[in-house]
């Protein structure tokens, strides 16, 4: 539907039905205040995401992210690097979980600890 303005309700509508225009706000409001994040494996193409704001600590996400790739939660906090909102690569633990989860918009799970390329 395009542009129309309908004179008994005083509402444009720019694209769809009413409805549909505000579901799409609404998971556009989501999606701006939740802390989503890209996670890869370093082998991997494909990403998935996790939402930073639902975890509270360093622990839990490498929980998740053992649970979500099938990997030993253990290995996990020594091979995640990621890349902040100014495009800094930084290892999982370089500050406080709380900053961490605010900043981090891509992280990268290393199958090798001695990987040197981390460019993610």
């Amino acid at each position: 539907m395009g542009n129309t303005f309908d004179g008994t309700d005083h509402v444009i509508h720019l694209h769809g039905t009413p409805e549909q225009s505000l579901r799409e706000g609404f998971h556009s409001e989501l999606d701006l205040e939740a802390s989503h994040c890209k996670v890869f494996m370093e082998s991997e193409d494909v990403g998935r995401t996790v939402n930073l704001s639902l975890l509270g600590s360093y622990e839990e996400l490498c929980r998740k992210l053992a649970s979500m790739f099938d990997i030993d939660n253990f290995e996990v906090m020594n091979h995640v690097h990621y890349r902040d909102v100014t495009g800094a690569v930084r290892q999982l633990v370089d500050e406080p979980f709380r900053d961490f989860s605010k900043k981090a918009r891509r992280l990268r799970i290393l199958t090798d600890s001695s990987s040197v390329n981390v460019g993610m």
